[in-house]
């Protein structure tokens, strides 16, 4: 039973193949090729292309159990001042960016809420492309729904 608009259910699709993208990579990557075109260009993949590619390895932090990690010096140990404003200017463009979207995302969710609600007869097309128009029931479940989603990103 499908009641989820065909731009939600894009939206959704799109959202677990950028998940996906992002995870499948930091799980499987242990090396890497790289190598420079004709013009001069730096490439990097994890396929060797042609002969003159040479082995890169790509260090994934991961916990080490040794007893020399505990000798390290204080001086190794402190933060650069540079790379912590770096990455608090990083922080803030990223914080900004994602009030932005879900200030996107809410406009979207309210407009969607107010299209449901001005409908006095909801559908959707059927498995043979023909409208199926939902009952009461279904279409309360999908202003709730809706409902629901304004809650999500407006708040």
């Amino acid at each position: 039973m499908k009641l989820l608009g065909k731009k939600n259910q894009q939206r959704a699709m799109t959202a677990l193949l950028v998940v996906l993208m992002m995870t499948s990579g930091a799980l499987w990557a242990r090396g890497a090729y790289k190598w420079i075109d004709d013009n001069g260009v730096v490439h990097y993949s994890d396929r060797m292309r042609g002969s003159e590619a040479s082995v890169i390895s790509v260090d994934i932090d991961e916990p080490e159990a040794d007893a020399d990690n505990n000798s390290q010096s204080d001086e190794e140990n402190t933060p650069d001042p540079a790379s912590d404003e770096e990455q608090m200017v990083a922080n803030a463009k990223a914080e900004k960016k994602q009030k932005a979207l879900r200030k996107a995302n809410c406009a979207k969710a309210r407009e969607q809420l107010a299209t449901n609600e001005s409908m006095s007869r909801m559908y959707r097309v059927g498995k043979n492309g023909e409208r199926e128009y939902l009952n009461d029931k279904q279409r309360a479940d999908v202003i709730r729904r809706s409902v629901d989603s304004v809650k999500y990103w407006c708040d």
